[in-house]
């Protein structure tokens, strides 16, 4: 996803999220912009997002071309993974709408950017183009 500032015309882009709530603060230096992460619990029975824990293992999934570094997100290329799959990417992806349709876009705030040089429309198209 990419963020664009309106008065700099600076682009940040970022990770598409599913299962986590991130607040951006894009006031702060480049690396430092995280202000908050929560995580949704995996153990509740009503779908709840509690603050990440720096000493808990969560599970990630992500496409093979980010894991090994692709679009310069080499903070993944030398961790060791636990699990590989075999399938390719876009069979995973297709399998999961085949199991789990329909399925229902909404917007729920995954990524919240604030302290932003940007005009207002510019963080409404982001976050709704972080939504899906």
């Amino acid at each position: 996803s990419r963020y664009e500032e309106t008065i700099t015309g600076h682009v940040s882009e970022f990770l598409q999220v599913s299962g986590i709530r991130v607040v951006y603060d894009m006031g702060r230096p480049s690396g430092c912009r995280v202000v908050t992460v929560s995580v949704l619990c995996a153990d509740c029975s009503v779908p709840v997002y509690e603050p990440l824990q720096l000493d808990m293992y969560y599970g990630v999934v992500l496409p093979d071309y980010i894991a090994k570094g692709g679009d310069k997100y080499l903070m993944f290329k030398n961790i060791p993974f636990t699990a590989m799959f075999d399938d390719v990417d876009y069979m995973v992806f297709a399998n999961y709408i085949k199991a789990h349709s329909p399925i229902y876009p909404a917007v729920e705030g995954r990524i919240i950017i604030i302290n932003s040089t940007s005009s207002r429309s510019g963080i409404s198209s982001v976050l709704q183009l972080n939504s899906f």
